[in-house]
């Protein structure tokens, strides 16, 4: 008859494999001894998975509409074929990093690398817009349109009204460099009808002239004007074109300078009535 075999004992028993540790007992055991190595601390430690989360979220976000407007006018301004309205496939390094920089300094979010924004651009944005879509899309602004409060000198304001991207010009040494108004008018005016949007001459027209109101006349009459006085203008002109009619407001415009209509009297009153109050 075989003896019955006893059970084993919890103890160090000679020649037996020591009973493996459960996650708990593991645990207990590395925060005693902190110096121990361990596998799992590799991968429990809350600090390195929320770091790790913050490495990958910072390069998978989607873009913003404002990254978005930057990348576009970044475009605009420095790339060379911008006047075919269509996208730079360009590989060169240099063009991308400086874009990504740009961005940052417009928009103060956090870096996108050089490779992200021209991956942006062939994969996403030049398969739906145009350039010149793309500038009215994301309401790109060349231009400040807000106004100063104090007056300040011609640089000052410029600089003021100026958008970030204009101090992106890899090439901004060069760029300040002053030249003879005979060379440089010339130039402008090849720039402005060969290379620039509709969107960009606009802008910068209207840009100059309010330059040249405030100048001219102060910015007490500057803010009277109004800062979209040009486009509104120039649409209520093109209306009444469009409909067959005379340009009564520039014949308006004519009888007020040249004070032919007592503005105290009718039919001025009338006039101011039915225009304000339509």
């Amino acid at each position: 008859m075989s003896k019955r075999r006893l059970p084993g004992s919890s103890g160090n028993t000679p020649g037996k494999t020591a009973p493996k540790k459960s996650a708990d007992e593991s645990t207990e055991n590395d925060d005693k001894n902190p110096t121990r190595s361990s596998r799992r601390s590799l991968f429990s430690s809350s600090t390195q998975n929320i770091s790790a989360q913050t490495t990958v979220t910072a390069h998978s976000e989607e873009w913003t509409r404002q990254e978005l407007a930057a990348l576009v006018e970044y475009v605009a301004l420095y790339w060379e074929g911008a006047h075919t309205d269509g996208w730079p496939s360009i590989k060169t390094p240099s063009f991308w990093e400086n874009c990504s920089k740009a961005i940052v300094d417009a928009t103060g979010l956090p870096k996108r690398t050089g490779s992200s924004c021209r991956t942006r651009v062939l994969k996403h944005l030049k398969k739906k817009l145009s350039l010149s879509e793309a500038e009215e899309y994301y309401g790109v602004n060349y231009f400040k349109t807000s106004t100063p409060t104090v007056p300040q000198s011609p640089q000052t304001v410029e600089d003021f009204t100026l958008s970030p991207l204009f101090r992106a010009s890899p090439s901004i040494k060069r760029l300040r460099n002053e030249s003879p108004l005979g060379e440089a008018i010339p130039q402008f005016l090849s720039l402005f009808k060969g290379q620039m949007s509709s969107k960009m001459q606009f802008q910068l027209v209207n840009h100059l002239f309010k330059l040249m109101i405030e100048q001219k006349h102060g910015l007490s009459f500057l803010h009277f004007l109004h800062g979209d006085c040009m486009e509104v203008v120039t649409n209520g002109i093109l209306a009444l074109h469009k409909a067959g009619k005379e340009n009564i407001v520039y014949q308006l415009a004519h009888v007020f300078g040249k004070n032919k209509m007592d503005m105290q009297r009718m039919p001025f009153g009338l006039i101011d009535y039915n225009v304000r109050f339509c």
